[in-house]
């Protein structure tokens, strides 16, 4: 893992950690972090009436959470980071996964979305 993505809360400018829309004060990394979160969520809502954002679940607060009704029923919980480098499998895996497993096993959620502007 590399050591810029080592400290998720070790952003440069146009990186985020999910916070509270009203905690954001002027050119922090939680208003540019909730600007691509907000982006990423009028994209969604096209499709995804129904978009909650900030949404608690097992003590999390998740980004984004949806329904979609294809063939069956799913709830998907969104996870927006906005990080000057990409994601390695690593910070997924340590930093995103372990975070929603829980909500996995207690069918909280069906899927989780990943979305970040690095890769």
């Amino acid at each position: 893992m590399s050591d810029a993505l080592a400290d998720p809360l070790q952003p440069s400018a146009g990186t985020s950690s999910p916070a509270s829309p009203a905690a954001a004060t002027p050119g922090s990394t939680t208003e540019v972090g909730n600007a691509f979160r907000d982006l990423v969520c009028d994209l969604l809502r096209t499709k995804y009436p129904d978009l909650r954002i900030e949404k608690r679940l097992s003590g999390t607060k998740v980004d984004i959470r949806f329904t979609s009704e294809g063939l069956a029923r799913e709830v998907w919980a969104v996870e927006c980071k906005d990080y000057a480098k990409p994601l390695d499998k690593g910070y997924v895996a340590g930093s995103i996964f372990s975070v929603y497993h829980p909500m996995l096993d207690k069918r909280e959620v069906d899927r989780v979305l990943i979305v970040s502007r690095r890769g």
